[in-house]
């Protein structure tokens, strides 16, 4: 159980389950999606609900000392010569998508080391 207020995990039952979806979201398009809270509350509710444990539990860590590291990325090439070249790429900010995913896979791992 999430505590929307605080973001603090208070109750968890670790259990074998399946995920079916019904359909699937890119990123853009979930992006699309969380652009406006309106709209998602609306048509899709449970990612709302989603992104609102998120910002929640961002909020808690933070609270407790997190920090947000976005490293730079590397895009190395090999040219037909053999001759090598590698080009740091600045991610910038996550997109609200990829904040909700990483929020949930961290609580998901801090779920299951308490485990």
């Amino acid at each position: 159980t999430l505590n929307m207020d605080t973001g603090a995990v208070e109750d968890f039952i670790i259990t074998p389950s399946k995920v079916k979806p019904d359909y699937r979201l890119t990123y853009d398009e979930t992006d699309y999606l969380l652009a406006s809270e309106e709209v998602c509350e609306v048509e899709e509710p449970e990612l709302f609900g989603l992104m609102q444990a998120a910002r929640a539990r961002t909020k808690h860590r933070e609270a407790n000392g997190a920090v947000a590291i976005t490293p730079a990325e590397a895009k190395i090439k090999v040219d037909d010569e053999g001759n090598v070249s590698v080009e740091r790429v600045d991610r910038g900010a996550s997109s609200l998508s990829q904040q909700l995913v990483s929020e949930m896979m961290i609580m998901s791992g801090e779920t299951a080391a308490q485990w």
